[in-house]
This record gives C-alpha cells, structure tokens and sequence, in this order.
C-alpha cells in the first residue's frame, strides 16, 4: 500500500499512486525506499491495514497484535535486518527505470503470450503429460528412446531372455573387413539377471550345429585369444569330453555365484559367466573371435548387434525386444515402420 504525502492526494500529478507504481519518471526511481517505507512508518497505518500487509508476507514476519489479538502485525525485524526487502527495493525501481511497469509495456507482453499461446492446443498444455495419453500411436524411434532405461539383467530376469535361447552377434568392421557372426547359448541365469553364455563357431545362427564359413581363427589367433572375461582367473578345460558334460554344467552353476569372472573352455566352446550389460557380451564375442582387436573396435548400438532366438522363433534384435518389453509395461502401441 503506498501513502501519499501530508495534504497532497493520491490522484494529483505526480503523486498520483498510479504515477508513482508504473512511470519511469516516478519520484520513487531515485530515493532510498528503506527511508519511507519502514517500521515508523508501518505503525501509523491503522490495525486493519497493517493486518491486510501482514497476511502479504512470511509468516514468520508476522506477530500477533498486541492491541488487537485476533489481527496480525508486521515484525519490526522485517524492517531492519531483511536482505531480501532490500533487493525487492532494487528489482521495483529498476523495473520503474526501464519502463517495465507502465500499462503500454504491460500490454504488449499480455498480447504477445496471448498470440504464443494460439500456437498451442490449449486442451494438451491443460493436461501434459510426458507422452501424450495413455494409447498414443508412436513409432519406434519414440520407443527406442524411452526404453534406453531397460537393462540386458531387467529383460533376463523378466524372462524375455531365458536359458537355452541362442544369442547371435553379427557385425562388419570396415577397418579390418571381419565380418564377425557368433552364435552362443545362454546357459543359465542368476538370481540378479547375470547370464552365462557358451560360445561356440560350430554353431550355426539357427542354433543347429556343424557351421560352415563364418567366422575362422588360425591355430595362432585361437593361441592368442583371451581365456577370460573381466579379469577373472584362468579357465580350465573340460576333461572327459560329452560324458562329462552334465557334471560340468553343475558345477560351473555352482560357481557362477562365486566366481563369476571365471571362463571355461572346451574345444570350440567357452563360456563367460554372470554377464551383466550387452558391451562386455560384444567384449567376449569379439575376444572369442580374436581378429578385431580392442583398440580396433569403433563405437555401436550393441542392442542391434545381437538377435535373439528360442526353438523354432525368431524373436529378433535386443533392440527390438527391449522396445516390446517396454510396449507390454506401458500398453503403448508401437507403429511399426518396417
């Protein structure tokens, strides 16, 4: 509320309350506000005014009328020791000196929101939401972005990978002109979604066995080739050949709790254990194949790298099976663009 000086109205000139709050060449631009609007000043404003100011600040800047206890008052402390009194006097005058205040600006920022806001359909601004609706049509460029959250562990422990599925990776490197497709299985699963993949090139990206072409090493890139995967301690090779197959495979899931860095080799085959993102499985597929060496390998979306398949189906890239993960928690409908 601004009081006018003794015996001068409001509505006379300069003085005019309107003049004083919105011209740029108010009397107010250039004065030290603290100096007329303090505490002396305050208290000769009657108890209902001061309780109407009061009911426009913090709470905590309020006290109980000592007069009038069922109306509020304004603390002196407001007055005296409040910093941000201060830079509210500061951004008042500024917004006074630059004109912001006067009607004609005023006018023209209302006009040009309202002209912005034309541009956008009132309903949806009322009712965003960050997709809109529940059973809104998007494609699957939409989707890959907002399944990215999706892990390699969420989709094995919700059993969009499962044990016995075949995993294929397939990619050409133009550096090195490797065309590199491995087929490996999961073997099995751990209580946190780490996987246990056997990679083998006798087989085929169907999952059948006796592969021919493909990927090749020589006696020398096989003699090479890391026998571990993150760090762990050597693997061992199997002894008894097949007929030790189904003691082996119980106690390599024994150990896939302990040592889960460990890699067992047999033949053709090695298995990696407890894999938990989709860049150390491209790690062990490419490691296993030993042409493109670690510094030789450009960056990619390993989740288009690799397809999934289980039995006779064909279940398609992690990629897309990341996005039909998300399409099933969210009931959105996926336009296919294929």
């Amino acid at each position: 509320m601004m009081t006018s000086p003794t015996g001068i109205s409001s509505t006379d000139g300069e003085w005019a309350t309107e003049l004083l709050l919105t011209q740029r060449t108010s009397a107010l631009c250039d004065i030290e506000l603290g100096d007329i609007i303090d505490y002396p000043t305050f208290s000769t404003f009657d108890p209902e005014t001061q309780h109407s100011l009061a009911l426009l600040v913090c709470p905590l800047d309020t006290v109980q009328n000592p007069d009038h206890p069922h109306l509020k008052s304004i603390a002196q402390s407001f007055f005296s020791y409040n910093p941000n009194l201060t830079e509210s006097f500061e951004i008042f005058q500024n917004n006074l000196k630059e004109g912001l205040l006067e009607k004609e600006t005023i006018d023209t920022m209302v006009k040009k929101q309202e002209d912005d806001r034309k541009t956008f359909d009132l309903w949806k601004e009322a009712n965003f939401e960050a997709v809109w609706g529940d059973q809104i049509i998007l494609t699957g460029e939409h989707v890959a972005g907002l399944s990215t959250h999706i892990s390699l562990t969420e989709l094995a422990m919700l059993r969009e990978i499962m044990p016995g599925d075949f995993i294929t990776y397939t990619r050409f490197f133009i550096a090195n002109k490797a065309q590199v497709q491995l087929t490996g299985r999961i073997k099995s699963i751990g209580l946190k979604g780490g996987i246990d993949v056997v990679i083998d090139r006798t087989v085929n990206p169907d999952g059948s066995g006796s592969k021919r072409g493909g990927s090749k090493r020589t006696k020398q890139q096989r003699r090479r080739a890391p026998k571990r995967a993150r760090g762990g301690r050597r693997g061992r090779r199997t002894r008894g050949g097949d007929d030790d197959d189904d003691e082996d495979d119980d106690e390599l899931d024994e150990e896939s709790e302990v040592e889960n860095d460990d890699v067992e080799e047999s033949g053709e085959s090695r298995l990696f254990k407890n894999v938990i993102n989709l860049g150390e499985l491209e790690t062990a597929f490419l490691d296993y194949d030993g042409r493109v060496k670690k510094g030789e390998r450009p960056n990619g979306n390993a989740w288009k790298s690799f397809t999934l398949k289980r039995g006779k189906d064909f279940l398609g890239r992690l990629f897309d099976v990341r996005q039909h993960l998300y399409f099933k928690r969210n009931k959105t409908y996926i336009e296919r663009n294929d």
